[in-house]
């Protein structure tokens, strides 16, 4: 396992944090929380792609 996320702390960081905060938002509103989770999956998509310019 930890030579799975060796390398990946950071991303399973803002992934998990992702998720506690889009449940936290539902608990309050149920459509809040799919909003929350459809807002940080578009942030991560364009975060990746960014990341991913400068590899070729």
């Amino acid at each position: 396992m930890k030579r799975i996320v060796k390398g990946k702390e950071a991303e399973l960081t803002m992934f998990l944090g992702g998720i506690l905060f889009s449940i936290g938002c539902g608990m309050i509103y149920r459509p809040a929380g799919l909003i929350a989770a459809g807002l940080l999956t578009i942030a991560a998509g364009v975060l990746a792609a960014l990341a991913g310019e400068g590899e070729s």
